[in-house]
Formats: C-alpha cells, structure tokens, sequence
C-alpha cells in the first residue's frame, strides 16, 4: 500500500491517512501515560514495599553528604525538562501543510520511536527518586521526582495538531 523510498528506510513517499494517524496518535498517548503515569506508582510501591518488608521500615540517616547527593539528583531531574524540550525539538521537526508533497515523510514507528525516547527520558526523574528513597530519603521526596516526571510528560505529549503536522497533514475536523 505505501511503499518506502529507496534512500532512507525511515521516510515513506505517501501520507498515512486520518485513520492510520488517528491510531498512530493515540497510541503514543497511551505508551506515554504508562511510561510516565502507570510506571512511576508501581516504582512508588515497590519503593514502600522494599523499605518495609526488607528494610523493615528502617531507612539510613540523611546526613549533610547524603543530602548533597538529593540536590544533586534533583538538579539533573530538573535539567531533564530542558533537555528532553530541546530533543523533542530536534526529532520531531512538522512538515509544511502547504499541498506539496514533501520528498521524506516519516514512518509512524520512526515517530513512536522518537516518542518512546523523550518518553523513556521523562520518567528517569522517577527513577532518580527511586534511588534517593533508598539512600535514606523521604517518601515526599520521592513523590517530587515522580511529580517531574509527571510535568516533562506534560511539556512532550503530542496534542492532535502537532502529531498530525509531523506528517504534514491536517486533523479531521468531526
């Protein structure tokens, strides 16, 4: 049906249709509320249930060097917004929607690719959390790192206009 040029494996010559981009958006919605959502309360739990069953409720003291290590991870999980904002920028450039056909459209999978990176990206905040609940932080504390996560899903999902100008093409109004 839509046959790929020859120069570059991840272009295609001809726009998916409304149907196909309409699935195909909707599908980096929900892999991103997982990743960003779903993810980091199962990390939240499994924090708890780590520290309550084989810490046995039990965490290291948070001494001056240890608090160092929580601004720290906490500077990188902030510096995260930026950077995950600059490279949804540089991978995900819209086409012009002026008519004429554009010589490289994207794939859907080179795009949910892109997705899953800046996705992947967001939730590391959870993680870096994750980390510090275990060297002796505070359940607030790891709740704030999930929270940025939260926020960079935010700043990157796709709304329907931009997703859809990726291919350079238009939504259907219904």
């Amino acid at each position: 049906m839509l046959a790929p040029q020859t120069s570059e494996p991840a272009t295609w010559t001809v726009v998916p249709n409304q149907t196909q981009l309409g699935e195909a958006h909707m599908k980096v919605i929900y892999m991103g509320l997982i990743l960003n959502m779903l993810l980091p309360i199962v990390v939240i739990l499994a924090g708890l249930g780590v520290r309550h069953f084989v810490q046995a409720g039990e965490a290291g003291p948070v001494t001056d060097q240890t608090r160092i290590m929580f601004y720290a991870l906490l500077f990188v999980a902030v510096s995260e917004i930026g950077v995950t904002i600059f490279l949804k920028k540089l991978f995900l450039k819209p086409l012009p929607t002026t008519g004429e056909p554009s010589e490289s459209i994207p794939t859907i999978a080179f795009i949910q690719s892109r997705y899953l990176i800046l996705y992947n990206l967001a939730f590391a905040p959870a993680i870096y959390g994750f980390v510090w609940y275990f060297l002796g932080g505070e359940l607030k504390e790891f709740v704030l790192f999930a929270v940025i996560s939260l926020i960079i899903f935010r700043l990157i999902r796709p709304s329907a206009d931009f997703f859809y100008s990726l291919f350079g093409a238009r939504p259907a109004v219904e």
